[in-house]
């Protein structure tokens, strides 16, 4: 059995209206729902590298909140 966990993301994206496609045609922000995380971005590539980075960050977070004691 594998382990699996669910991520969500909200992206917005401005698209510049463009007959010409161009690299700059479009830029956004990403935001982490779980941990409020987010990041603008200009470039593809710097979109990968947020979801990535919270992906890996992911499970460590839960291990740390999980190991936090009750207050009871």
């Amino acid at each position: 059995m594998s382990n699996r966990r669910v991520e969500s993301f909200l992206l917005r994206l401005v698209v510049h209206d463009s007959n010409v496609p161009s690299a700059d045609a479009w830029h956004g922000r990403i935001q982490h729902i779980s941990s409020g995380g987010e990041r603008q971005f200009e470039h593809m590539q710097d979109l990968l590298d947020f979801i990535g980075q919270q992906l890996v960050q992911g499970p460590q977070l839960l291990i740390a909140y999980d190991d936090q004691p009750s207050a009871e």
